[in-house]
């Protein structure tokens, strides 16, 4: 899950044309929508979309395998670092008025 700020990801925006505030996106491991919702999702709505896909054991192995390949690609131990890094830069920099 990723939470996306629209003024922060136009690009996010434009390509699952975002109409309204808030909205859930699930996409599979191929990168194709599975499944959108405008406005708030509630529980009845996600948990079907989770149980559809759950029954899809095709883009459940897709799914797996693109998060896999998603987090090696953005959450190794030197990128968790530079986060980090730049958190308490950020942090540091506020502290002393800059």
């Amino acid at each position: 899950m990723r939470k996306v700020h629209p003024l922060e990801a136009p690009e996010v925006v434009r390509r699952f044309n975002i109409l309204t505030v808030p909205s859930t996106v699930v996409v599979d491991g191929e990168r194709r929508v599975r499944a959108v919702n405008f406005g708030f999702a509630d529980a009845e709505a996600l948990a079907g979309t989770i149980r559809e896909l759950w029954a899809d054991r095709g883009a459940l192995a897709a799914m797996r395998h693109g998060a896999r390949a998603t987090y090696e690609a953005r959450y190794t131990g030197e990128r968790n670092l530079e986060l980090l890094e730049r958190i308490y830069r950020r942090a540091m920099e506020r502290s002393h008025g800059r």
